[in-house]
């Protein structure tokens, strides 16, 4: 197995809460050899991707160098990139939205329309 494929589907194993990682990528891109800011190739795997397209995606980046830009968006909304420089996923998770964002009206206004007033 390829370094960044055994690095990836431990890094998926690592995020995933759940046994299938299908059930916790959403949508994911490799963009592979990169030279002077150009991909050679690129992969991905689409929102709504099957089983068949996944496992054929984890055999294309079979052939891929730990230099590449990947990213992998999960279900959850949070996403990890993979730092190409440092060789290590970094995370990242949606910030909490500060109270005063939220419109106290609109809100009201829902929450009064879902009770049929």
């Amino acid at each position: 197995m390829n370094e960044f494929k055994s690095i990836f589907k431990n890094h998926i194993s690592m995020v995933s809460k759940t046994t299938n990682p299908m059930d916790m990528i959403l949508c994911c891109e490799v963009k592979k050899s990169i030279s002077s800011g150009i991909a050679d190739k690129h992969l991905y795997l689409t929102k709504g991707f099957t089983e068949d397209e996944y496992y054929e995606f984890l055999i294309n980046i079979d052939e891929t160098s730990i230099k590449c830009i990947s990213t992998i968006w999960f279900k959850d909304g949070s996403w990890s990139e993979w730092d190409m420089f440092e060789y290590e996923w970094v995370n990242y998770k949606i910030p909490n939205i500060p109270k005063y964002l939220n419109r106290i009206d609109k809100i009201r206004n829902d929450k009064l329309n879902s009770i049929g007033i």
